[in-house]
């Protein structure tokens, strides 16, 4: 579970004043991370608080993307080398 996670580790407490951590719905009801409002019947306001919120994360995870691409294409090139 991401909260289960988040609340071992030791990153929140590292965090400066003022500082947030973007998350996804598995975060939700944690102190310091900024989640999507769930349920079926929102607001306008959170329709719109959602939309901002998932262009936010879109970068993130496109980040996460290439990070393990890289990985990937490191771990394949290094094997190619040794044969």
């Amino acid at each position: 579970n991401d909260i289960s996670a988040l609340r071992m580790c030791s990153l929140v407490d590292s965090l400066d004043d003022g500082e947030i951590i973007l998350g996804d719905k598995g975060y939700q009801g944690h102190y310091c991370c900024l989640t999507p409002v769930k349920g079926r019947d929102l607001t306008l306001l959170d329709e719109i608080y959602n939309e901002v919120h998932a262009s936010a994360r879109q970068i993130v995870e496109c980040i996460f993307e290439r990070i393990k691409i890289f990985f990937i294409l490191k771990k394949r090139f290094a094997s190619m080398r040794w044969k």
